[in-house]
C-alpha cells in the first residue's frame, strides 16, 4: 500500500448539515456518520456572497472576498461589460498551496474549484476549468496515464446540468469517475496532501430539491420509476461511498477534513435586481433580441437589453449580490462622474 497522505480534504460543494444530519441519522451515510462520529464539527458562516467561487477562494486563501477578490465565476469589474472568466491567477492573495509548496510539501489536487489554470506546484493537479479545454492538468500528461489506466473523469464544466433530467444517474456515475481518479493517483503519485472537491451535491439540489423536498413552495411528483423523489438522498449515498473510499485509504495519522464551500436550502422568493433598479430609475433598458455587441448575455433577456449610456447602477454578474456603480473612468459607456455619485443619464 502507498504511503498515507499527512492530510486529505474532502470538499462537498453545496454541503449541508441540514441534509446530511437526517441521513446520518437514519443509518444511510455510515462513513460520513463514522467521521463527524470520531472528529469535531461545527456549522460554520457562510462567505458572502454564498457562492461557490468566493467560497472555495476563502478556503484555499483563509481571506474574505474583499480581500482575495472573487466574487463570481466571472471578473465583476469589467470595463466593457463582459463575461471575463476568473481564474486562479486573479485570487488577490497567496493560498495554502503556496504556503505548503514553500514548505516542500507535496499536493495532489483535484477538481477545485477556481484553480484553473494549473500552478507550478510540486506533485499534480487536475483543475476545474470554467473553459473547454484539455490542458487542465499537471503533469501535462496526467490525463493521458488516466485514460489508459481506465480512471480517467471528465471536467466540471462538461458534466454539469444542461436540462437535461437524466443527470440525476450522471451525477452518480461522475461521483464514481472522480473517486477512481483520486485512488489511481493516491496509489501511483503519493503526495504530503490531497485535496479533491465533489460538485454533485449542488448540482442535484439546484434542480431536484423540489421533488424530494413536500414543503418546497414548487413541489411536485415525480416521474413514476424516474427516482427523482429520492434525488437527494442518491447523490449523498453515492458522496458517501466516495467518502468511504478515500478513508480506506488513509492510516489513522492522516488529517482527514470534509468541508463544503456553502450550504443548500429551499428556495422561497425570486428577486429581479435590474427590475428594481429600473424602476428606482437607476437602471435604463432598450429593445434587443441579444445583449449589446460584446456585453455579456445576462444583460438580455425577454426582448430588452441594459442600455449603458443611460445606466448609473448594475448588478455586474448574477449571483454577485453587488451593484457597480457605471463610473465614467472605468466603464466604456460609464455615465457616473468619479467621486460624485451623480450620473448624467438622459431619459
Amino acid at each position: 500500500m502507498p504511503p498515507s497522505p499527512l492530510a486529505l480534504v474532502i470538499g462537498i460543494d453545496g454541503g449541508t448539515f441540514d441534509l446530511i444530519d437526517p441521513l446520518v441519522e437514519r443509518g444511510l451515510l455510515p462513513h460520513i456518520g463514522r467521521l463527524l462520529t470520531a472528529s469535531a464539527s461545527s456549522r460554520t458562516t457562510c462567505t458572502w456572497p454564498a457562492h461557490t467561487a468566493p467560497g472555495w477562494s476563502t478556503f484555499v486563501s483563509a481571506a474574505d472576498p474583499g480581500n482575495h477578490g472573487i466574487y463570481q465565476f466571472y471578473d465583476t469589474q469589467d470595463p466593457g461589460y463582459g463575461a471575463q472568466i476568473t481564474q486562479a491567477g486573479d485570487l488577490g492573495r497567496s493560498s495554502a498551496w503556496d504556503w505548503l509548496a514553500a514548505q516542500s510539501y507535496t499536493l495532489g489536487l483535484v477538481n477545485i474549484p477556481m484553480s484553473h489554470p494549473p500552478a507550478d506546484l510540486p506533485g499534480y493537479q487536475i483543475t476545474w476549468p470554467l473553459e473547454r479545454t484539455l490542458r487542465h492538468c499537471r503533469p501535462d500528461s496526467l490525463l493521458r496515464e488516466l485514460a489508459k489506466a481506465r480512471a480517467h473523469f471528465q471536467s466540471d464544466l462538461a458534466t454539469m446540468f444542461h436540462g437535461d433530467m437524466g443527470y440525476l444517474d450522471q451525477a452518480e456515475r461522475n461521483v464514481e469517475a472522480r473517486i477512481r481518479s483520486v485512488r489511481h493517483l493516491m496509489t501511483t503519485r503519493p503526495t504530503d496532501v490531497v485535496m479533491v472537491v465533489l460538485t454533485e451535491a449542488d448540482r442535484v439540489g439546484h434542480h431536484y430539491w423540489h421533488y424530494e423536498d413536500e414543503a418546497h413552495p414548487r413541489h411536485e411528483g415525480a416521474p413514476a420509476d424516474s427516482g427523482w423523489e429520492r434525488a437527494l438522498t442518491r447523490v449523498h449515498r453515492a458522496l458517501d461511498n466516495a467518502v468511504g473510499e478515500l478513508l480506506d485509504m488513509v492510516d489513522e495519522d492522516t488529517v482527514v477534513t470534509l468541508v463544503s464551500d456553502h450550504g443548500l436550502g429551499r428556495g422561497r422568493y425570486a428577486f429581479s435586481v435590474h427590475q428594481v433598479l429600473e424602476e428606482a430609475g437607476l437602471l435604463a433598458t432598450e429593445p434587443g433580441d441579444g445583449p449589446a455587441e460584446a456585453t455579456a448575455s445576462w444583460f438580455a433577456d425577454g426582448g430588452r437589453r441594459v442600455d449603458f449610456a443611460r445606466t448609473a447602477v448594475y448588478m455586474p454578474v448574477p449571483g454577485s449580490y453587488g451593484l457597480n456603480l457605471n463610473l465614467r473612468a472605468r466603464q466604456t459607456r460609464g455615465t457616473v462622474a468619479p467621486g460624485t455619485g451623480t450620473g448624467s443619464r438622459r431619459r
